[in-house]
């Protein structure tokens, strides 16, 4: 996926400026007032320094009960997995969460700070914020899902008005010593909207686990109309019985709305804009199955762990096949249908990473660079990458 570039990000902005905000809960409510009574109703960046520090934890309690979980489910290895796979996007989340708190934190050091407001408070928040979630969890995870998606809401709504209060942040580079972590912005109100870019899960409503990731674009699949109209209308009908979260290329949106435009996606079909690497990962992680034309997102789901079809004929990585999770079904839509009843039914292909997919590539590649240079001395040796 590419990153959102500045038209994206300015989209996004829009969208969340129009979009009707969600019918909060009232442990909702209870924290916007208490942020806004402690802080003020107005906007700054202090503030949502302090909205960044709560941002993380339902993540957190998430993650700590699940770790709790499997140490119960240890008999039951499929469940213990699903389990595993939730607190692993838990963790993601989290250290999403953590850079918006460290580049909050970063643009605002230079401005008096109290001790209460500034410290003491915010833990408390936090403190409270995180209990609440983990007990919801634990009673039932829907509720504490839906406090988060509420919370998400919020901060989205609340920044998209931020940076439109403050039109001369356009001008105003975005540098920041975490630029090579989080990003390269060409201002600060090209980064504000991507520090708070929806979580898709969260404002969907859909439960972690229990989606299914979808992304095509290839000409075979997007430019065919009659393809075209045999992948969507399967997806819509798997769609039924489990939501399908689909973050499109703009090409294949275009296509879509030119060759189907009486096409009913029904109420669990998402068919969303274009997401971002990290976000639509995060989409990846937590899937119950992604479908996809795509090469790159094959190896990311084998190295997951995560079931991949692939409407593909043939894959340059075939070792996402023979090793993987991924499984080939061409334009066999009988084969998807299958492939996808399957899995659903707890029947998944279990893979395995491949070998030297360790994240060590880089220094075998110096190892051996360095030996031809020991071998070769006095000669020069040309590296090309």
């Amino acid at each position: 996926m590419e990153r959102l570039d500045k038209e994206s990000l300015l989209g996004v902005q829009q969208a969340e400026l129009t979009a009707p905000r969600r019918d909060y809960s009232v442990a909702s409510k209870a924290l916007f007032s208490v942020m806004d009574l402690v802080y003020g109703k107005e906007r700054d960046l202090e503030k949502f320094r302090v909205l960044e520090v709560v941002a993380r934890v339902p993540y957190q309690a998430w993650e700590n009960v699940a770790y709790i979980a499997m140490t119960h489910t240890s008999k039951r290895p499929d469940f213990a997995r699903r389990v595993y796979d939730r607190a692993r996007v838990a963790r993601f989340e989290q250290d999403n969460e953590q850079w918006h708190l460290l580049i909050l934190e970063e643009l605002t050091r230079d401005q008096p700070r109290s001790w209460l407001k500034g410290s003491i408070i915010p833990q408390v928040l936090a403190l409270s914020y995180y209990q609440l979630s983990w007990m919801l969890f634990v009673l039932r995870p829907k509720w504490s899902y839906r406090l988060n998606a509420d919370f998400e809401d919020h901060a989205a709504h609340e920044y998209a008005t931020l940076v439109e209060e403050h039109p001369e942040w356009e001008t105003e580079p975005f540098d920041s010593f975490f630029e090579s972590d989080f990003g390269t912005y060409d201002s600060l109100a090209d980064m504000l909207p991507k520090a708070t870019f929806p979580n898709a899960i969260a404002e969907l409503g859909v439960d972690p686990g229990n989606y299914i990731a979808v992304t095509l674009h290839r000409p075979s699949n997007v430019d065919d109309p009659k393809n075209l109209e045999k992948l969507l209308t399967d997806l819509v009908a798997i769609s039924r019985e489990v939501p399908v979260v689909f973050p499109a290329h703009p090409r294949t949106r275009k296509r879509i709305a030119e060759q189907l435009p009486d096409l009913d996606l029904g109420d669990q079909f998402h068919l969303l804009g274009p997401m971002g690497y990290l976000d639509f990962l995060g989409l990846t992680v937590n899937a119950r199955l992604v479908i996809t034309d795509s090469g790159g997102i094959q190896e990311e789901t084998s190295y997951l762990g995560i079931p991949c079809i692939t409407v593909r004929e043939n894959t340059e990585r075939p070792v996402t096949v023979t090793m993987g999770t991924n499984i080939l079904v061409g334009q066999d839509m009988a084969m998807l249908r299958h492939e996808t009843a399957q899995i659903l039914a707890g029947n998944a292909k279990i893979g395995q990473i491949p070998p030297l997919w360790d994240g060590k590539a880089g220094e075998r590649i110096a190892d051996l660079i360095l030996s031809q240079a020991e071998q070769n001395a006095g000669q020069e040796i040309l590296v090309t990458a």
